[in-house]
């Protein structure tokens, strides 16, 4: 079976139409579904997910690999230098294992002592 795909626009449009409805004091129940994929399913996804955002942001679609060499410091943290931005500007930053976040300081706010990301430069 395909996957079918719900737009954001279509999402909000079906709670404003039964948000509507609640406040007429009519009550509907939508079931949820969850579409559980299997291991091939899941790799095909994966690549398409993979393809969509090289597309997007200029990384390799197949094949390549970007390498960020990353450094362990006395077993308390890891850094390494990283791009951002087009044409790339260079960092050297913590990488944080324990979140998925990543802060790169930006020129408007003025870091002191800091270098910077000059999203102006950046095409």
């Amino acid at each position: 079976p395909g996957t079918t795909l719900v737009t954001p626009m279509a999402v909000l449009l079906l709670v404003a139409a039964l948000s509507l409805q609640g406040a007429l004091g009519v009550v509907h129940r939508v079931p949820l579904r969850r579409e559980i994929l299997n291991f091939t399913s899941t790799v095909r996804a994966l690549r398409g997910q993979r393809r969509a955002l090289g597309a997007k942001y200029g990384f390799p679609s197949s094949g390549g690999s970007s390498k960020i060499n990353i450094e362990d410091y006395q077993n308390l943290c890891y850094y390494g230098t990283m791009s951002v931005g087009t044409p790339a500007q260079h960092f050297r930053v913590i990488f944080d294992t324990g979140s998925s976040d990543l802060w790169v300081p930006n020129s408007d706010v003025g870091v002191a002592g800091k270098r910077t990301y000059d999203h102006s430069a950046s095409g």
